[in-house]
């Protein structure tokens, strides 16, 4: 799904149809995006992700607010012709609505509630646990990985698309402070440079 969807991206983006086009996806996590028995497959939650992440990119970075984008939910059992007639009447509404299920012959908008983080169970994290961490390993990814090293002695794999830069041995046993004065020394010259 991700290669067919930068394909069309890339398409319709060179056809400067981006503000005419629209994105949609039925999935099938019960109608209620999987809120009342858990999800029956990741495969729909990764496919409403990456579609509500096409259309946050397009209004941030290329400022296009009329693109729509749609993911119908609907249970496993519902048949093609429900789903297609579910699909056209959603595309056709008037709304902002991006997620929109249909559980138990009613439509349903999944909505964010408040809930106080103190009130949730505390997750112990065992020493030495074993993470994968996707995103490279820069900026806040960077911040929770280093956390999770520091903190719970955490094995780390850490997987980007970047190359891994070839890092001196000696940049590898830096204190804090020391970190610090190359990161500095580093913008210095970067700015005398231009860069």
């Amino acid at each position: 799904p991700y290669l067919v969807c930068q394909r069309w991206y890339e398409s319709v983006a060179k056809a400067k149809q981006l503000g005419e086009a629209s994105l949609v996806a039925a999935t099938t996590m019960g109608g209620d995006f999987g809120f009342s028995s858990g999800l029956p497959n990741v495969e729909s939650g990764a496919i409403a992700g990456l579609l509500k992440g096409v259309a946050l990119e397009l209004k941030m970075q290329v400022r296009e607010d009329r693109f729509r984008t749609k993911i119908v939910d609907s249970t496993a059992q519902a048949s093609a012709t429900d789903v297609a007639e579910l699909l056209c009447r959603e595309l056709a509404a008037d709304d902002n609505e991006v997620e929109v299920g249909y559980y138990n012959g009613k439509r349903c908008l999944p909505r964010p509630v408040v809930e106080s983080v103190a009130t949730r169970p505390a997750n112990e994290i065992p020493h030495g646990a074993t993470f994968v961490i996707t995103g490279g390993a820069r900026g806040v990814t960077a911040v929770v990985a280093r956390q999770l090293g520091e903190k719970y002695g955490a094995k780390l794999h850490l997987i980007g698309s970047s190359p891994v830069p070839n890092v001196p041995d000696a940049y590898l046993d830096l204190s804090e402070e020391e970190t610090k004065e190359l990161r500095t020394t580093v913008m210095k010259e970067g700015l005398a440079n231009g860069e």
